[in-house]
């Protein structure tokens, strides 16, 4: 019994000093992997989160070193760590004793391959760097419209290269996006938004990307993408002209090729404002972004001889202000009615010389108190334009010169047509004429034309020009068919009162309530018109054609089966 008890005695002290042994060994590899992260892994000069492959090599090491040496304990794990990518949290080391060894990043090695089985290198691109074309929207001029039918006309006008359908561009793209990850597996998806691959305006590529006219809401423009993926049937599509609610750049940087806008009537585009924030879906559909639950923004609105008041005032009140005072009380505003400015909104957005101000709020280009510009149709000046004075024709000419040399295309929303069709016209540098847009032979469209909408065929879809008419698709990308016109069911967001109709039945003391408000907008729109007239006929002479005041409809009809 004695030397049983021994051996169970024994047995346990072997157990207990097994589990010692094993704990103590856990230990040191933790603190010689804590040592090797923070000595040698961790930069000391910046704090981010990258995602990068490190190798330690010293700058200062000695080429060669003497047999005496003692070897370096980090051998074997520096094999693991080299050409690997690992995520760190790089925070700083200000008394860093390896301060004068810094880390050299190694770029992550690939596995050598043929160039046939080699895909080619991707070239990553945070957001858009050449804006080739940018149409600048101001809410409430119809934007929204413009952007649809310029999108429309562009896929029944232009044709795939080859005459390649959608469906064949996305079978190849997602062909191309498997043998990408099947080479290497961390790589990013072909279909992300922010990076480039080479061939991507290559007709022949599989990373063939088509053309697209691209709304990016109210992003930044220095967050603007140069993609568009589609959700249904994914498809990547490069981008050949961005639309965002962001004005005129403060500095136009040279990738910004083309500048299009479009200005609206003055008084119907307070009204348009108004009542979008009264009636508009979209304006109630807004929620908290906390809670999820609908704000109900409308029932902020208060009626509008109201909410006109409360901005006269302010507009009354903003010279004798200080900038801070302006701009908390402008918040306050904002956040008691949710809506737009209505002040001199147009003139904001379009950087109009007249209306803009200096870091004091001094203006930089002063006009005469009783300054008026003289539009009439078809741009020119009127015969009383002679009889003003040199100073006053001076100023008609900065005006217009200054919106004409910045604005390839200012439209105007009651040249609706006519301003698509110029917009469209200008950034395919007339190789693309749209037969809708061009009454060279028809100048005088039937009075039924006017309003209500027709059907295109969608060469994306078939490239013969077929149409099915079995396909119900009217309003997007994956269709056979596509709308153009006004439809307004999905043009009015909702609205029942619409600004041009409404400005007839207000009260004059009201009109001269909103003119008040937009004593820049009135001149911006009178000048805009002039030079839009002029910029419509030099593409008229350039090409030699008539640009549609309203759509030439195809007579027969595209082709159906």
């Amino acid at each position: 019994m004695e030397a049983i008890r021994k051996r169970q005695i024994a047995s346990f002290f072997s157990r207990a000093w097994l589990k010692w042994l094993l704990l103590r060994l856990l230990v040191v590899l933790v603190a010689v992997h804590t040592i090797f992260m923070t000595k040698y892994l961790v930069p000391s000069s910046t704090e981010a989160v990258v995602s990068v492959s490190w190798k330690y090599e010293p700058s200062s090491a000695p080429t060669s070193a003497p047999s005496s040496a003692p070897t370096d304990p980090l051998k074997d794990l520096k094999k693991i760590f080299e050409n690997k990518p690992w995520r760190y949290r790089i925070r700083k080391k200000p008394n860093a004793s390896n301060s004068n060894e810094p880390l050299k990043q190694v770029p992550k090695t690939t596995p050598k391959t043929t160039p046939e089985t080699s895909p080619p290198k991707k070239e990553t691109k945070l957001f858009a760097t050449n804006v080739t074309n940018f149409l600048s929207h101001i809410p409430k001029t119809g934007g929204e419209f413009v952007f649809r039918s310029l999108q429309r006309l562009h896929m029944s006008t232009i044709p795939l290269p080859g005459n390649r359908t959608r469906l064949m561009v996305s079978r190849a793209q997602h062909l191309y996006d498997q043998q990408l990850q099947n080479f290497n597996k961390s790589s990013q998806s072909y279909f992300s938004y922010h990076v480039s691959y080479p061939g991507e305006i290559d007709p022949s590529s599989k990373a063939y990307a088509p053309p697209l006219v691209c709304n990016f809401a109210t992003a930044l423009l220095q967050r603007l993408s140069n993609y568009y993926v589609s959700k249904k049937q994914p498809v990547k599509y490069r981008c050949v002209l961005w639309m965002t609610e962001q004005g005129y750049p403060q500095s136009q940087p040279p990738e910004f090729g083309s500048i299009y806008t479009v200005v609206r009537e003055p008084i119907s585009h307070v009204l348009s404002q108004y009542f979008h924030c009264k009636e508009s879906r979209d304006h109630a559909r807004n929620k908290n972004t906390k809670t999820g639950e609908l704000l109900n923004l409308q029932n902020k609105m208060p009626p509008l001889d109201q909410w006109l008041a409360a901005y006269v005032e302010f507009n009354d009140n903003w010279s004798r202000w200080t900038k801070r005072e302006r701009v908390g009380n402008a918040m306050k505003l904002k956040s008691q009615f949710r809506c737009y400015d209505p002040i001199d909104t147009e003139s904001t957005f379009t950087r109009f010389r007249p209306a803009t101000r200096d870091q004091t709020g001094r203006l930089l280009f002063p006009l005469p108190d009783n300054y008026t510009f003289p539009y009439h149709e078809g741009g020119l000046l009127p015969k009383r334009h002679e009889s003003r004075d040199e100073v006053t024709k001076e100023i008609d000419r900065e005006l217009m010169d200054d919106l004409g040399s910045r604005y390839q295309v200012i439209g105007d929303t009651a040249q609706m047509t006519k301003t698509i069709c110029a917009i469209f016209i200008h950034f395919t540098k007339g190789k693309h004429i749209p037969s809708v847009c061009d009454c060279t032979r028809v100048p005088d469209p039937p009075a039924q034309a006017a309003g209500g909408t027709f059907v295109v065929p969608n060469l994306h879809v078939h490239p013969n020009g077929i149409v099915s008419s079995r396909d119900p698709s009217k309003n997007n990308l994956f269709g056979s068919r596509l709308e153009l016109g006004y439809n307004a069911r999905t043009s009015s967001h909702g609205v029942t009162h619409h600004g041009a109709a409404f400005a007839e039945e207000l009260a004059p003391a009201q009109k001269e309530t909103i003119l008040s408000l937009r004593r820049h907008d009135v001149l911006l729109y009178n000048v805009s018109r002039t030079v839009f007239a002029r910029q419509v006929k030099e593409l008229e002479a350039k090409h030699g054609i008539t640009i549609c005041a309203d759509w030439n409809r195809p007579r027969n009809g595209p082709i159906r089966f």
